[in-house]
């Protein structure tokens, strides 16, 4: 996917708090490679599931409280696929290894399925309109 693993700049953190928005922020990319779920989208919500449920990141709980209530409301037709994108996620977030504690940087040259044994990823998404493999497919097909 081209993800370099010193993307983020460091920021001072201060409290076991601050960490842990700061390796949120560092890492949410490195969980859609991990779970499967692209990075527009459903898939989006489905990442910002497992984290919520892992952790109960206040952030993405009101995110996808928010998703979830402006599909249902203004585009009712996405409101099926952004709920099992959620309901997806939440169930791998509840059945993996927390996500955002894992030291990523210490075995970027793991192969990912050796990530997904590890946390026990069990499932990770393949053939799903929000899936991140379909995503890829989708734009190679484009060019």
């Amino acid at each position: 996917m081209g993800y370099d693993p010193d993307f983020a700049r460091p920021r001072p953190v201060e409290t076991p708090g601050q960490w842990l928005i700061q390796r949120i922020a560092t890492t949410h990319d490195i969980h859609h490679v991990v779970s499967g779920f692209a990075t527009v989208g459903e898939g989006e919500n489905g990442v910002l599931a497992i984290t919520a449920v892992q952790i109960g990141f206040p952030a993405f709980v009101i995110l996808n409280t928010a998703a979830a209530f402006g599909s249902f409301r203004f585009q009712p037709e996405r409101h099926a696929m952004v709920s099992r994108a959620m309901a997806r996620g939440m169930a791998m977030g509840l059945t993996s290894a927390p996500f955002c504690v894992q030291r990523w940087e210490e075995g970027w040259q793991r192969p990912l399925a050796d990530w997904r044994r590890q946390l026990g990823v069990q499932d990770p998404l393949r053939d799903e309109p929000y899936a991140m493999r379909r995503m890829l497919s989708d734009l190679e097909a484009e060019l």
